[in-house]
C-alpha cells in the first residue's frame, strides 16, 4: 500500500515537529529546541544543522536525497535569518513557535 502525501501533510508533519519541544515523547528522541540556535553566529551553517535534526526525527525525510529536499536560509537582517524547507518544487517557511504560544484548553472566566 502506498501513499502520496501532498504540500500540505508534510507542512503539517513539520509543523508539528517545530511545535514539539525537545523529547516531548517519553522514550522517544522527538522535536528540537529551535532556541539552541539562536545565538550562534550569523556565519554558522545553521540550515545544515536543521536538516540533519528533521531527518533524524523523522525517517520520512531520512530517505531523501538533496536534490528532493532542501533547506535554504534568507538574511533578513543583520541580527536574523528565515529558513525554508524546499521538498520538491514546495517551500515551506519555517516559523519557530513563540515562547508565549499557549497550549491547552482555554475557558472563558465569566462563563456562567
Amino acid at each position: 500500500m502506498s501513499y502520496t502525501f501532498k504540500a500540505e501533510d508534510v507542512k503539517k508533519i513539520i509543523e508539528h515537529w517545530l511545535y514539539t519541544p525537545s523529547n516531548g515523547y517519553i522514550g522517544v528522541n522527538y522535536g528540537r529546541n529551535l532556541a539552541e540556535i539562536l545565538l550562534r553566529p550569523m556565519t554558522d551553517d545553521t540550515a545544515i544543522q536543521i536538516l540533519q535534526w528533521l531527518k533524524e526525527d523523522i525517517p520520512l525525510f531520512a530517505q531523501l536525497d538533496q536534490s528532493q529536499l532542501n533547506i535554504m536560509s534568507q538574511d533578513i537582517d543583520y541580527d536574523k535569518k528565515r529558513f525554508f524547507i524546499q521538498i520538491g518544487q514546495v517551500i515551506i517557511p519555517l516559523v519557530a513557535p513563540s515562547p508565549n504560544t499557549s497550549q491547552g484548553a482555554t475557558f472563558y472566566a465569566n462563563a456562567q
